[in-house]
C-alpha cells in the first residue's frame, strides 16, 4: 500500500467477524489486506505490533472458547512479536494474549 492508503486505513477496526477463513482482512469499503503485511494497534496503549503470521486453525493450540466455553469450530491464530489474538468467530471477539517464552533447551 502507498502511504494515503496506509492513512485511509489506519483507523480501520479489526474484529473477528472481518477476518476471512484464509487470513485476509475485509476493510469497510470492500477491500482486503492479508494480515501477515500489517501493523496492529494494540489496545490499551500497548503499543503497536507487526503481525508474523495467522494459523488458520486454533486446533491443537485451543479446544475451547475460553469467552463462552464452546468447542472452538473456526478459530485462528494472528502472531505478533510479543502477543497473539485469538479469534474466536462464535463470540466475534479477538483475545489478546502475551506470548509465553519458551524454554528451546528441551527441544534441542
Amino acid at each position: 500500500m502507498v502511504d494515503e492508503d496506509e492513512d485511509k486505513y489506519k483507523h480501520a477496526t479489526l474484529s473477528a467477524s472481518s477476518i476471512t477463513a484464509d487470513g485476509m482482512w475485509e476493510l469497510p469499503d470492500g477491500h482486503t489486506c492479508d494480515l501477515r503485511h500489517v501493523q496492529l494497534q494494540l489496545p490499551d496503549g500497548r503499543g503497536e505490533e507487526w503481525v508474523l503470521g495467522v494459523i488458520l486453525s486454533a486446533e491443537g493450540i485451543y479446544k475451547v472458547c475460553p469467552s463462552c466455553n464452546s468447542k472452538l469450530e473456526q478459530g485462528m491464530v494472528i502472531i505478533m512479536e510479543k502477543h497473539h489474538y485469538l479469534v474466536v468467530r462464535c463470540c466475534d471477539k479477538l483475545l489478546l494474549y502475551q506470548n509465553q517464552k519458551i524454554n528451546l533447551d528441551i527441544w534441542m
